[in-house]
Order: structure tokens, then sequence, then C-alpha cells
């Protein structure tokens, strides 16, 4: 496969573009100004957008880190990557970094540990690849990231990733943590932090075990016997549960909107410091989410628990180089369509295998048509299959696979209420059931198990910010 990349590349146009693409990881969409935002908390995103093409209707495929970061990289389903571990196996398959290498590109990423640390497997095909910290910010990505840009050969083009998790699970940077928040205001929304997820049902903050046992009932909220479950965790678990009102709520957004502020003011930086060396010009920029947060949809603070469109909308702009017109692209995307487009506008050739459809026709004005695109989430007892398109979202919550690898999608008699959940109207819901289904029996599943080799004490971490679960599909 490396021969015939390299001749390949050989006949590629003369003067590729570098390429930067910067991960904004769990910020939501309607943060930005670009996606209806008007409270003015991102003005450096504002600013890039103006200059971009903005996608309002992209979709991430996992609503985990690891999960959808590998999208990217390979232009490929979770599901295709995956088996029961969580970390992809990448064997015999192309990765964005590993193409663009092939094809005379240095490439680095300086990623902010936790999903992304080495241990989870996305290495391949970068010829650095920093993971400063765990569960870190752009503080501990950009300065090293500007470094390396300053140590490359200036001969070649180069693809570099940045990453942070600014805005993830409401980490409080010092002091935008509090820029929107009143950190002396008392209540239980005090308790949020990255350990764990929260749960609030009828007005109650479910404590930790109650939360834990309902994370499947919150997966379905609005079906009858989740939502007697809950009622029933309520009035028996001691201590009593505590109330927890709507000022709770909008302190907890206001801390989350301080970390996405945060995260706006280190890429303000990097797009300033690239200005001033004179890269920005010849630079193909790409900015996303990889997916997004609930905060309080459903009484849910967190991403791990179903897909919504508070999960599944992710941010996704590009600037091509010398761009300085924005536009907008209302046709739905998806975070895998990502691999094909870059490696398309670096002039390189695409892998024969991958599920990702190229976007670059929209980044140069031309008609493009969008498509349906599906998410996975969900908890250790609990899937989330979702697919949407134009007409609406369809969602589907259930046990986990079966042994032969094939969901128990349409055995909804077995399930505490309804499996299937859209708001696209009746006839449109029904077509979308049927996509959804079709698309989980004909993607090809990763079986074989991958090397896990993530340690204990990277596990132990991973747990301690709530995101890592051994047994998570």
């Amino acid at each position: 496969m490396t021969l015939l990349l390299l001749l390949a590349c050989a006949g590629a146009t003369n003067g590729p573009p570098s390429i930067l693409l910067v991960s904004l990881d769990t910020l939501r969409a309607d943060r930005l100004a670009a996606y209806g935002n008007t409270d003015g908390i991102t003005p450096n995103l504002n600013r890039f957008a103006t200059d971009a093409t903005v996608f309002t209707h992209a979709d991430t495929q996992a609503t985990h880190t690891t999960e959808a970061h590998s999208a990217v990289f390979t232009g490929r389903y979770p599901m295709e990557l995956f088996d029961t571990s969580k970390v992809p196996d990448l064997r015999g398959v192309p990765t964005l970094a590993e193409v663009l290498h092939i094809c005379g590109y240095q490439t680095a990423a300086f990623v902010a540990g936790g999903a992304l640390a080495p241990e989870y497997g996305l290495t391949k095909g970068f010829d650095t690849y920093e993971s400063p910290t765990q569960f870190g910010s752009f503080f501990h990505t950009v300065p090293p990231s500007l470094a390396w840009l300053d140590s490359r050969r200036p001969d070649a083009p180069f693809f570099l990733f940045v990453h942070s998790y600014d805005a993830h699970q409401y980490q409080r940077p010092t002091p935008w943590g509090y820029l929107y928040a009143d950190g002396t205001q008392p209540g239980p929304w005090q308790d949020a932090g990255p350990s764990a997820a929260m749960f609030v049902a009828d007005g109650a903050l479910l404590p930790g075990s109650a939360a834990i046992e309902a994370t499947d009932s919150m997966l379905r909220p609005r079906s009858t016997a989740g939502r007697a479950r809950l009622a029933a965790l309520n009035a028996t678990t001691l201590p009593r549960p505590r109330a927890f009102s709507d000022a709770d709520t909008a302190q907890l957004r206001k801390v989350y909107d301080g970390g996405a502020s945060y995260a706006d003011a280190w890429f303000g930086t990097l797009m300033a410091v690239l200005e001033q060396r004179g890269l920005l010009d010849d630079t193909l920029v790409a900015v996303m989410s990889d997916h997004g947060e609930e905060l309080g949809e459903r009484g849910v603070f967190d991403h791990s628990y179903g897909v919504t469109d508070a999960t599944a909308n992710v941010v996704l702009m590009v600037k091509l180089p010398r761009q300085h017109e924005g536009r907008v692209v209302t046709e739905r995307v998806g975070l895998l369509d990502v691999f094909p487009t870059l490696i398309e506008l670096a002039g390189a050739p695409l892998p024969a295998v991958q599920s990702g459809a190229s976007f670059a026709p929209a980044l140069r004005g031309e008609a493009f048509t969008g498509r349906a695109f599906t998410v996975t989430g969900g908890s250790k007892r609990m899937n989330a299959y979702s697919i949407a398109d134009a007409t609406g979202r369809l969602t589907y919550t259930g046990p986990p696979p079966a042994a032969a690898g094939l969901p128990e999608i349409v055995e909804t008699a077995l399930l505490p209420g309804p499996g299937f959940e859209s708001d696209a109207p009746e006839a449109d819901a029904e077509r979308l059931r049927g996509e959804l289904v079709t698309w989980l029996r004909d993607t090809p599943r990763r079986m074989t198990r991958s090397a896990n080799g993530l340690s204990a004490e990277q596990q132990k971490v991973m747990r301690e910010h709530g995101y890592f679960d051994a047994g998570a599909p």
C-alpha cells in the first residue's frame, strides 16, 4: 500500500497546503455565533467563522472522545474499528496522518490526554504525538504546538492536530471558570466537576449510587417505566435527594460557558501567532468538536448517556488558504467526512475502503448534497443508536449488542418502554428506522479483540473523570 501511495502522491498537485486541525472537546455548537448564539462568549471562533465555511448540520459519529476522533482520523464508523475494548484496532486501516506522512507532510499531534492519550492507539502516522497531561487544556497543548512549528523543516507542508478538554465536564479553568457563573451562590450545582455525570429527576439531584442505577432509565426518560423507576429511587434512597432548581441548572451552564470562553481565548492566541509568523495564508484550518454535552436536557449533565441533538450536533468550520469570505452550508455532513476531504485537498490518494464522503465541493462553493448519519453512544448496560437527516432525528436505546454482533433492535417488547424515539414526522421516522436497522446489519464490525494498552493507573484516571467504563460497549 505504501508504494502505491508514494506513486500516487508523486502526481499530486504541486504545493499542497499545510493543515491545522483543532479539536475543542465537548464544545456544543450552539455556543458559537455561527450556530445561533448571541451571548458573544467565543469572540475568536466567531471571527474565524466569518472567513470560513460553516457546516450548520454536522454530526459526530460517537458521543465518546476516542470513538469520535477515530472516525475523523480514518473515515470509518467506530463500529468498524472497535470491538468490546476502548482501543481501536487500526491494523490495515490507513489513517489521515499516515496518508499525509507518506505524501511528504510533517505530522504532529498535541493532545490533552484522557481518551486521546497514546495508549488509546491513535498515534499511527504521527512523527510526533505528545500528551503533556491528563484531561488538560489548550494551556498545555498550544505552546508545544507553536514550539514544534518553530522546529520543523520549512521546506515541507505540515499536518498539525491540536486538542483540548477546556469545555469538558465543568473543569472551571481559572479565572474563566466563573467568568459568567457566581461562585458564591450555594446549591448542589457546586458539586459538579470532571469526576462524574449528574442526573436530575423531578427537580431532585440523584445521589451517586442512585444515579448509577438510573443510567439506563435516563437514556429513555420519557418512558413510563423510566420515570416510575426514577421516582422510586428518589423515594427510597438515603440520604434524601437534594432539590436541584432552575438556578442550579443556569449556574452549571454558565460554568460550562466559562470553559468554552477559555478555549476560545487560546484558539485566538494560536491563530494570532500563525498570522504573525506568516503561516496562516498557506494553511488550511479546520475547527471541530468531537461531541456536545447535555446541560440539563432530560435531567442529564453529561455526554455519555444516550444520543440527542445536544450531544450529536458538533462544530465544524473549515477555512481554506487565503479564504477571506464566509460560507454557510446547511446540508448534513459527518465527522467521518473530514478524512476524505482533507486527503482530497492535500492532493493525496483516497484509500479504497472508507465510509466518509468528501465535502470539498462545498468548500469551493459548488453544489453539494448531504446525507443521513448515524451516531452511537450509551452506557455499560444500554446502547444508543441514532440517525438524523433533514426531517429529524430517530434514536434507539436498548441492551448492548448480542454475541452475534447485531443489536436486538427489533425486540422492543423486552425493553422498559418504546425502544425508538423520534422528532421526525411519522412516515419519516419509519423510514429512518428502516435505514438505521439496515446500517446496523450491513456495516462491517470489528469482532477480533484489540490489545487494550491502558494501564491500571490510566483506567483509574479515566474513571475519576467519569469517562472510562471498562464494560462500556
